[in-house]
Parts: structure tokens; sequence; C-alpha cells
């Protein structure tokens, strides 16, 4: 079901890419993005740290070292952007029972269900390492096209665990 969250504009770097009839293109710290705003996702309640409520949509990475990735960017401020890792939901990520807890919350039907972990870079010795925050996951209802971040309570999910390129 997760390949249903990802209803993208594929992005180049020249825009030649084929995008909806009437594309938006929006100005991000990642460059250009044509997007289809019909493809938005709502995200009531805002991110962790950055506010954001509003519209979002997902778009492709034009690099492929990182072409695993996600771009998640605010439709309605795209100076709100940021890398995500979709992962499946039956994921080594989060516990069972803690991913089962945080859906019934959000009354997301498990079939419809899509999981977001935010991607931060850190510069560290002349490079740059990218990490995962497993303890914020963004929770996705794909029929619905609403997102939720659930922060987990469980410490032991790690806010920075560094990210093995795949």
């Amino acid at each position: 079901m997760l390949a249903t969250v990802t209803p993208v504009i594929r992005m180049s770097p020249d825009m030649s890419d084929p995008v909806a009839d009437t594309p938006t293109v929006l100005e991000t710290r990642f460059g250009p993005i044509a997007i289809d705003p019909a493809l938005a996702i709502d995200v009531p309640r805002g991110l962790v740290g950055l506010g954001g409520r509003g519209r979002f949509v997902l778009a492709e990475v034009a690099d492929e070292r990182i072409d695993h990735l996600k771009i998640l960017v605010s439709i309605d401020d795209p100076r709100v952007s940021m890398l995500v890792l979709p992962v499946p939901v039956k994921t080594d990520a989060i516990d069972p029972e803690d991913l089962e807890d945080a859906l019934t919350h959000f009354g997301i039907a498990r079939d419809n269900a899509a999981v977001l972990l935010v991607v931060a870079s850190h510069r560290v010795d002349g490079g740059v390492l990218l990490t995962i925050n497993r303890r914020a996951p963004i929770l996705v209802d794909v029929e619905a096209r609403r997102a939720w971040q659930h922060v987990l309570h469980n410490p032991k999910y790690p806010i920075r665990q560094p990210l093995i390129a795949g």
C-alpha cells in the first residue's frame, strides 16, 4: 500500500519530466519542484518543531545517491520541506504494538497506512551523515490523504539513528 502514498510528480533539474496538466512549481531548499496540488496530503496538526499545518506533497529526489528518500514539501509554505524515508508498515523501525497503538489513535486502518521517517543531515568530518528520527514518525492515511506526526513515548526509539544508504 505504500506505493499509493507516493503519487508524486517526478522532478528533474530542467523540469522536463511530465507533470500534471497545470503543474505548480514550488521553490524549495531542494530547488524547484513541480507538483500537482490535487495530490496533497493534509497535515492538520503540523509537524513537530516546524508548525507547517496545511497541505503537503511527496516529491521524488533527483539525486540517485539518495533516491530511496522522498521530499515532503508544504504547498502552503515551500520553505517547510524535508527529506523523509518511506518504510513499510511491517517495519523493524517501530514495534508492531507501538505502531498499532499510534494508528488506532489517529483512526488509520492498517491497510490504508503509510509510515514516513524524517531524515536529518549532519556535517561530520568533511562529509554528511544522514539520520532518521524513529521517535516521531509521520503516519499517513493514504485513503483520506491526511497525516499526523506522532511522538512515541518509548525512549528506545532514537531521534538520530544513522541511516545506511539503501
